[in-house]
């Protein structure tokens, strides 16, 4: 009896996983606010111990590859600190200090043709909860 009982389980477990992958349901604006609001806030929970004054904190999200991920900048940082940060962050490869690579920039989700100046002030180009893109250029 037991031999069948785990005959049958895995039988459910197959079928399961072959079954088709649920459709996403198209979100609107406010459910896509709210979702951002619990991505920060998780954020923050996990970065307690952060040296950014709660003034000067300011939020970005990352898109990349229809995803989007929370990041919690400085709005005193220079573009270049915020690509660090976040290449730091998410463990992306950063060697724009070597010359001959290319360089990774971060790019506004408005303009995506020309990247953000690297020497200049976030808070500049950028408003909080704003889209960004981070690619690699020559």
């Amino acid at each position: 009896m037991l031999m069948v009982l785990a005959a049958d389980e895995r039988d459910i477990a197959k079928a399961s996983l072959s079954s088709p992958p649920q459709k996403k349901k198209p979100v609107d604006e406010t459910m896509r606010r709210r979702a951002d609001r619990i991505a920060v806030m998780r954020l923050k929970s996990n970065t307690r111990n952060c040296n950014i004054p709660a003034a000067e904190q300011m939020f970005l999200f990352i898109i990349e590859n229809h995803k989007r991920e929370p990041v919690m900048i400085s709005k005193r940082w220079t573009i270049g600190r915020c690509v660090d940060q976040i290449a730091n962050q998410y463990s992306i490869p950063n060697s724009n200090a070597t010359f001959g690579t290319k360089v990774l920039r971060l790019y506004c989700e408005t303009d995506q043709s020309s990247p953000l100046p690297m020497g200049d002030n976030v808070e500049k180009y950028l408003k909080d909860f704003a889209n960004v893109f981070l690619k690699r250029d020559e």
